[in-house]
């Protein structure tokens, strides 16, 4: 009884191990595809205007008129604000002072003389609006009184808003004026921006260790119609080179160690079997991402679903 019982148990451990080997793994696959790759330096930055104004007062006295808030539009030549001189306002005040006090016809009539001549000899600066543009800053209100040079106002040119991008200084060597970039707006969701390297700052900025670049809008009234201001946040890519006969799998093909930072892919055999290939990532582009690796080529397949917790070596079914 013994011994049969032990066939009978090895017979059954065998059925078991030749099923498990007909066990296939369902999976997913996507075809490798081969492309231009972009190589590009991605950076931050914030917008800033290049037409960007403070408006002074030339003399120190009271701002009489002021015709402007913050977010005015204004065009090259509108009176922006009117400054009455110390001494004007003081004779201006004086003569009042005399003709409500007046007690008599002849006073009266002498203190509004004075009056007239005060208001016909008055010292004024009148401040125009130097182009169009708008008011970004407003520093004083009517019937202030200020000081000579005193700053009143900040005017901006939104036709000439550019990015100021910090590109790392290691990598400035690569960024050459004329250059295409292209700029998103975390706070305009859906837009992409296409733009054109226009200047590289000569000095570094020592706290980040990165070099101010230039980046001019390419559709300036795209740019004006849309709800671009100055000091917003940027990201920035700059092309500064292209790779052909680049390899780009579908980004959810990617499987990454979180321990290492590593990453590889699964390809699968003409026999059904998968196997792990460890690859370097490069550019994105849009789903897509450019993958490294000597034993990969156009036209294998990837699995892109399935492989999670897949071992090396499984027996898979495309689906």
């Amino acid at each position: 009884m013994a011994l049969m019982l032990a066939g009978c148990v090895r017979r059954q451990g065998g059925e078991e191990s030749a099923e498990s080997a007909n066990v296939k793994v369902p999976v997913t696959v996507a075809i490798i595809s081969s492309g231009t790759a972009s190589v590009t330096i991605r950076s931050v930055g914030k917008t800033d205007a290049l037409r960007k104004q403070k408006v002074y007062s030339p003399i120190a006295g009271i701002v009489t008129t002021l015709h402007i808030q913050e977010g005015t539009s204004v065009h090259s030549g509108d009176v922006i604000a009117i400054i009455r001189s110390k001494e004007a306002q003081a004779t201006i005040a004086g003569a009042e002072g005399l003709l409500q006090s007046a007690t008599t016809d002849q006073q009266k009539q002498e203190a509004k003389q004075m009056l007239d001549l005060a208001n016909r000899s008055d010292n004024v600066a009148v401040l125009k609006a130097p182009f169009d543009g708008y008011v970004s800053q407003r520093l004083v209100s009517e019937s202030e009184v200020v000081a000579e040079n005193a700053e009143l106002a900040t005017l901006i040119d939104l036709s000439t808003v550019v990015v100021v991008a910090q590109v790392p200084i290691q990598d400035i060597g690569s960024v050459k004026i004329g250059q295409k970039a292209f700029i998103d707006f975390p706070s305009i969701a859906g837009r992409k921006f296409d733009a054109t390297v226009d200047a590289v700052s000569p000095q570094a900025v020592v706290e980040s260790q990165t070099v101010p670049v230039r980046l001019r809008f390419d559709d300036e009234k795209s740019q004006i119609n849309n709800p671009i201001r100055t000091e917003m946040i940027a990201s920035v890519s700059i092309v500064t080179g292209k790779r052909n006969a680049a390899l780009f799998v579908p980004k959810r093909s990617l499987i990454r160690d979180d321990e290492t930072g590593s990453y590889s892919v699964f390809t699968i055999t003409p026999d059904s079997i998968a196997r792990k290939i460890d690859v370097e990532v490069g550019v994105q582009a849009d789903s897509l991402i450019e993958i490294h690796s000597s034993q990969l080529k156009s036209g294998m397949p990837v699995i892109v679903e399935g492989s999670y917790g897949l071992a090396d070596s499984t027996h898979v079914e495309v689906r």
